[in-house]
C-alpha cells in the first residue's frame, strides 16, 4: 500500500468517526404539531373531568335536598296525624273545604293550629318569597316554624269532613246533624328551591286521618 493510499484511509476512517460523533451526540425532541396534539388530548381530559366533578357536585346537593324535604313531608304528616287521632276538630269556627289550616281542641281545653304562613314571615326566619308552616299548641300565645328553614311550603289544603260538628245537638227537635264521625285529608307539597335550580327539590303527599274521639 503506497503512502498516498494510506493517507486515504486514514482521512476515511476520521470522517467516518467524525459523522458517528455527531449522530451520537443528536437528541430526538417534539415537533409542534406532537405538541399541539398532546396539549388539545390533555384538555379533552381536563374538560372531561370538571364536568364529571361538576354533575357529581350538583347530585349530591340534590340528594341532600331531597332528603331533607322527604324527612320534613314525614315529619309534618306524623304531626298532623298524631294530633288529628287524639283531639276534638273545633266546629267552633267557620270550616270551609279545603282550608290552609287546622285547628284542633286538645283535653286540656287549648287549641293546637297547624296554618300555612305569608311569605316571608318572620317566624319562618328564611328569604321572603319562603312561606312555611307554623304550629301553635297554646291557643296562639306562641308559634313555631314546624317545616325546615329553606323549605318551601307550595300547598297545604286541608279537607274536614263533615263541615258541621256531629257532637252537637241543634234544631227543634234537637238532633245531631250527622253521624260521621271526623275525617280529615291533608294534601301537602315542599319544595327546597337551590340557588341552581338543577339542586332544588319537590314533593307532594297526601294522608287521611279518622279522629278517635267520640264524645256524645
Amino acid at each position: 500500500m503506497t503512502g498516498d493510499n494510506l493517507k486515504s484511509l486514514k482521512s476515511k476512517v476520521q470522517n467516518q468517526k467524525l459523522v458517528t460523533k455527531r449522530h451520537s451526540t443528536f437528541k430526538p425532541g417534539y415537533s409542534l404539531a406532537e405538541l399541539l396534539v398532546v396539549m388539545l388530548l390533555f384538555s379533552f381530559a381536563l374538560l372531561i373531568l370538571g364536568q364529571t366533578y361538576i354533575q357529581f357536585i350538583r347530585l349530591s346537593n340534590k340528594t341532600a335536598n331531597a332528603a331533607t324535604v322527604q324527612q320534613d313531608t314525614r315529619f309534618v304528616l306524623e304531626y298532623i296525624a298524631r294530633a288529628a287521632r287524639n283531639s276534638e276538630v273545633d266546629y267552633s269556627i267557620s270550616i270551609a273545604s279545603p282550608t290552609s289550616s287546622l285547628r284542633l281542641i286538645k283535653e286540656s281545653g287549648d287549641y293546637v293550629e297547624i296554618s300555612k304562613s305569608a311569605p316571608g314571615d318572620a317566624l319562618c326566619a328564611d328569604e321572603p318569597s319562603v312561606s312555611c308552616l307554623l304550629v301553635t299548641v297554646d291557643s296562639g300565645a306562641t308559634w313555631a316554624p314546624l317545616t325546615a328553614k329553606g323549605v318551601n311550603v307550595d300547598n297545604f289544603d286541608v279537607y274536614i269532613s263533615p263541615t258541621v260538628s256531629p257532637f252537637e245537638l241543634a234544631g227543634v227537635p234537637a238532633d245531631y246533624p250527622n253521624n260521621q264521625q271526623p275525617f280529615i285529608t291533608v294534601n301537602l307539597a315542599l319544595t327546597l328551591n337551590a340557588n341552581n335550580p338543577r339542586e332544588s327539590y319537590s314533593q307532594i303527599a297526601q294522608t287521611s286521618i279518622s279522629s278517635r274521639v267520640y264524645v256524645r
